[in-house]
């Protein structure tokens, strides 16, 4: 195979790793000889079967030509292999994010290649084939098809707005969760700096406008998400109702409503006036749309919130098109909007984690810190709470600045370390009962350590023979100062 003298580099990839795995993907020899600088073309000696010449031929001016050896390692173990063509950064990172739920719907890994997807089986087994490598592989190039359909918007932000803190805005983080939409930050020009947003035309048009409204405009703002366009489609009368209540709770507010394909934002100049509008709004929505909206104003414990955010199962449900979900950690709060059946799935699938999350987790709170140095062990060395977790093989966890005790793993060992704990702090309250009629002077004289007098037999003639020893050392030290004396004072005489 004729390879260009200046692409050689490219096939023997750094410490020769490139070509060591289309060696192995292929099945070929492949030699490079050594060529003459001068020349423009290297031929390449390929040995092996006509299969695996053809294989290793291909292979090779695939990765000449810019190609990844890695997708045809991948092809060759059986791998789904897909070109994308995507250039951009932003794009496959997008793809990447986009296929988190695909992969939990199919059970199959996905690799983002710089210019192809290499999908994996999850389990071991078969590689895919047939009528489920066809559902893969169409829901990956829709996937693709979706990625180059993403559209770029900038914001110019002050350098004085901290542009830095934009990706901690809420509402953009709504939209970030439920549409992927991504923030890029540029090198400042002058006293601004660019933001790029990535994302779907109208979730990333929606995420331009509360950046700008907040980062460049210095409103406050707080949005709510929507079913793509699910307030757009009331019927008439109703929106008009529902259009001249908005106009009232803008004038009672001093706030302005926005309508977004994927949300309904509120801006103001105050924070507090836009907080309760957005409660208002939240009320109204539910009470125009009692089917479409729901809200949870406490989902439990914010480790409990986090844990629902990360599901795997929860995202692949909330990310369906007929419907939008945002999980606040903060305020361990949650908004559901869409068709019945789309609530009702992602209700199910939290009420399961729910009763997953309680019968493998439990946790109490404290009375003092002392309550919790007592778990911990004496001076909080964690002595006696190594004990509580090694008896119920549970994992323990307790905090003194918190007040809080955490038991966790299965249910059989969080009954465990639940009845464990519980012991723990019985024992402490029956020594505190026992101890509340006694006096300071009583519980001094208590504590009150007795000294031995004399030691034992054995011990005193190990004592006396280290007596005797520092005893000789010490004269030994004398006498080698008195010599050093004398020959000093010899050197003085006259």
């Amino acid at each position: 195979v004729e390879v260009p003298w200046d692409l050689l580099g490219r096939i023997i990839g750094p410490n020769g790793s490139t070509l060591r795995r289309l060696v192995s993907s292929t099945g070929c020899k492949i030699e490079i000889p050594k060529g003459d600088e001068g020349s423009s073309t290297v031929a390449v000696q390929l040995q092996g079967g006509r299969e695996q010449r053809r294989k290793a031929a291909a292979a090779l001016r695939d990765v000449a030509d810019g190609g990844e050896a890695e997708d045809h390692a991948a092809r060759a173990e059986g791998a789904l292999v897909v070109t994308h063509g995507l250039e951009e950064f932003e794009r496959r990172s997008w793809l990447a994010w986009r296929l988190v739920p695909a992969e939990h719907e199919h059970g199959i890994r996905v690799d983002t290649g710089r210019t192809a997807l290499r999908v994996w089986k999850a389990s071991r087994g078969p590689a895919l084939a047939g009528a489920a490598a066809a559902k893969v592989r169409s829901d990956v190039e829709a996937a693709i098809g979706e990625a180059r359909e993403l559209v770029e918007l900038n914001v110019d932000v002050p350098i004085e707005n901290e542009p830095e803190n934009v990706g901690y805005d809420m509402a953009v983080r709504a939209l970030t969760e439920q549409y992927g939409v991504l923030l890029r930050y540029q090198e400042p020009e002058e006293d601004k700096r660019p933001v790029r947003v990535w994302g779907p035309a109208e979730a990333a048009r929606d995420a331009a406008l509360l950046v700008e409204a907040r980062w460049v405009k210095g409103k406050s703002t707080s949005a709510l998400l929507q079913a793509p366009g699910q307030v757009q489609a009331m019927a008439e009368n109703m929106a008009e109702d529902f259009a001249g209540d908005l106009r009232s709770l803008e004038a009672e507010s001093s706030v302005k409503v926005h309508m977004g394909h994927t949300l309904l934002w509120i801006s103001g100049a105050n924070a507090e006036a836009v907080h309760g509008g957005k409660e208002t709004l939240r009320q109204m929505l539910q009470f125009y749309l009692p089917e479409g909206f729901s809200f949870n104003e406490n989902l439990g414990q914010r480790e409990f919130v986090d844990l629902l955010r990360q599901d795997p199962a929860l995202r692949f449900l909330s990310q369906r098109p007929e419907g939008a979900m945002n999980l606040d950690s903060q305020q361990c709060q949650g908004w559901l909007c869409g068709t019945a059946a789309y609530r009702d799935a992602v209700q199910n699938r939290i009420e399961a984690m729910r009763n997953k999350w309680a019968s493998e987790h439990w946790e109490i709170d404290l009375d003092n810190y002392g309550v919790a140095m007592w778990l911990l062990g004496p001076n909080g060395t964690g002595q006696w709470l190594h004990r509580l977790k090694t008896e119920s093989g549970a994992d323990i966890r307790v905090c003194p600045n918190a007040l809080k005790v955490w038991v966790e793993g299965t249910p059989a060992k969080v009954e465990a370390g639940k009845a464990q704990v519980l012991e723990a702090l019985e024992k402490l309250e029956e020594k505190r009962k026992a101890e509340e009629g006694i006096t300071v002077q009583e519980v001094a004289s208590k504590r009150q350590k007795t000294v031995l007098s004399e030691h034992p037999p054995h011990m005193q003639a190990i004592l006396e023979s280290l007596r005797l020893l520092e005893a000789r050392e010490t004269e030994m030290k004398r006498r080698a100062r008195m010599r050093e004396w004398d020959q000093e004072r010899a050197r003085d005489a006259p």
